[in-house]
């Protein structure tokens, strides 16, 4: 995984949300720092943040140090999930499903190559995963609860409810399946939920970092209702053709139909422990598709990240299955078709995580500011329209001697034509403000059209301040200096001079 990122992510500038995670983690002093994750700069648990400074401190502070955290989080993830998976199915078929899930999401692919904290939830939410399998296990021998595996789970559901707001909910989901699990045994692990649930405490201490994140979707946030496609897209990722998943239930039904189905049932009762968490994982996206029905949508294909465990899960359970041991053999043909559709799995999957998606993933390249810096005439300000591109130069200093600004215009932000976008984007940048990063460049629009009579925009047809405060104002004169074109990305350059009243 370190060698996926490396190869696809060597030729990308940090980026857009990465910088918030990277001001934060590189900030000198950690109590401005914990300061600043408290006033809402990034949306992140406060055990991310102490973990990658550490990280940083430990391996250097280079932009592929910075990635190569959330691939340690991705590759902690398959590392558990092994694990967990390994108490219960043989390793051929663990090896198979777990290379088809995190290689053929690109999900996952997406928090290999970049610096968030799903990579790290991902790991947490499989450590407790493991955790919570080992424990049921341990149980079902009569023995007492080991206090070496309560201290695990103490451990894994802090770094769930410490990485991420979300991790509450995936410690929830893992633990309440744990007692449903428990309940079809009528076994019961009391000091087991406790180490889960303490854990929970962490976000009293969170509250204010929680509530100054949320307000960065007031009065809306950049998602939109969910559609039943997206929905389904969640099930059903770009790298698997819409074939394999018909395949696979024709072999699965074929098999169950009717006379191994008993056995099967009692099979899989007997390994409740580890299904019915990962039926509640496999959930989430359901879930916050109903909920994000109505309201503030919460259905980020990152915040579910952990739900491709339940996936893993019930994955290795087809296939155990199609190739089962003792005297259920299947027919040998079926075994034969099982074989195929594993070889075609393993194909797509490959071709798109190593050719398809990659070919995505080439912006911003290296060469971005320094292109972008050569359009721009130098001793003159210029106005960034996308907070992301104005903190990306500032970041890069491609334009020594170009003094860059990103303006606040709340009118602008939350007009009715603007991309819903924008209303997070201004709040990130005034928050950026408050704590001190970059505040000397970023200003009130009004503060400074009324001070500054000669700047250059940087504007993008999406966003409509350039529309709305220049183009169309007599007070203004302006001059189109070129079109900036980069890979998707598409610019006008303008100059702007007062007019003399």
């Amino acid at each position: 995984m370190a060698l996926y990122m490396y190869f696809v992510s060597r030729h990308r500038i940090l980026w857009s949300d990465e910088l918030f995670g990277w001001m934060l983690l590189t900030d000198p002093d950690v109590h401005h720092m914990l300061a600043g994750w408290r006033a809402g700069a990034d949306g992140g648990g406060l055990l991310f943040y102490l973990l990658g400074r550490l990280w940083l401190l430990c391996f250097g502070r280079s932009d592929m140090a910075f990635r190569a955290f959330s691939a340690a989080g991705c590759f902690a993830g398959f590392s558990f999930a092994w694990f967990a998976l390994r108490r219960n199915y043989r390793a051929g078929l663990v090896a198979v499903t777990l290379f088809l899930v995190w290689f053929g999401s690109r999900t996952i692919l997406w928090q290999m190559v970049q610096t968030r904290f799903y990579g790290m939830l991902l790991g947490a939410a499989a450590f407790a995963l493991y955790v919570a399998i080992r424990s049921a296990q341990e149980t079902a021998t009569g023995a007492p609860a080991r206090l070496q595996t309560l201290a695990l789970n103490l451990l894994a559901h802090l770094l769930l409810v410490g990485t991420h707001p979300f991790g509450i909910a995936y410690s929830a989901l893992i633990l309440s399946g744990s007692a449903l699990s428990d309940i079809a045994h009528r076994t019961w692990r009391p000091a087991f939920y406790l180490t889960g649930i303490l854990p929970w405490s962490l976000l009293w201490f969170s509250r204010e970092a929680m509530r100054n994140s949320a307000r960065m979707g007031k009065p809306h946030f950049w998602t939109t209702t969910p559609t039943p496609d997206d929905l389904s897209h969640m099930y059903m990722p770009d790298a698997i053709p819409f074939i394999g998943y018909i395949a696979l239930a024709f072999i699965v039904l074929t098999l169950l139909w009717p006379t191994r189905r008993r056995t099967f049932w009692r099979a899989a009762k007997q390994r409740s422990h580890i299904l019915l968490p990962a039926l509640l994982l496999s959930l989430t996206p359901l879930f916050l598709w109903i909920i994000s029905q109505r309201g503030t949508s919460l259905f980020v294909d990152r915040y579910m990240v952990p739900f491709t465990l339940g996936i893993a899960v019930f994955g290795v359970e087809a296939l155990t299955l199609i190739f089962p041991q003792g005297p259920l053999a299947a027919p040998f043909w079926l075994k034969f078709v099982g074989a195929g559709w594993i070889a075609y799995m393993l194909f797509c999957v490959a071709q798109d995580s190593v050719v398809d998606y990659p070919a995505k993933l080439d912006f911003p390249p290296l060469d971005f500011t320094p292109s972008l810096a050569q359009q721009l005439p130098r001793g003159i300000p210029v106005v960034f329209e996308r907070p992301e591109e104005f903190d990306v130069m500032l970041h890069q200093q491609s334009a020594p001697n170009l003094p860059m600004f990103y303006l606040l215009d709340w009118d602008t932000a939350i007009a009715p034509e603007s991309p819903r976008g924008v209303v997070s984007g201004y709040k990130e940048m005034e928050t950026w403000r408050q704590v001190g990063y970059f505040s000397d460049s970023i200003v009130d629009s009004d503060k400074f059209l009324n001070t500054i009579n000669d700047f250059i925009v940087v504007d993008d047809a999406n966003i409509l301040w350039f529309e709305r405060r220049i183009l169309h104002n007599p007070r203004w004169d302006i001059q189109k200096l070129s079109d900036y074109r980069h890979g998707f990305w598409s610019e006008t350059i303008w100059k702007v001079h007062r007019r003399q009243p």
